[in-house]
């Protein structure tokens, strides 16, 4: 699910969903890296996110 206006809009901005999609990190490796590394449990880090 993803609004369309939102995707052309990163893709203006010069995101390159195909180049992601193919050399880019497993979204789940991501998650399990990135909450094994403590970082989402620090109380001083903000989190910025687009449309989340």
């Amino acid at each position: 699910m993803y609004a369309r206006d939102s995707i052309e809009l990163l893709q203006k901005l010069g995101i390159q969903f195909k180049k992601h999609e193919e050399e880019g990190i497993d979204s789940r490796l991501f998650a399990e890296l990135l909450t094994a590394s403590g970082i989402v449990y620090m109380e001083d880090v903000t989190w910025l996110s687009f449309h989340a």
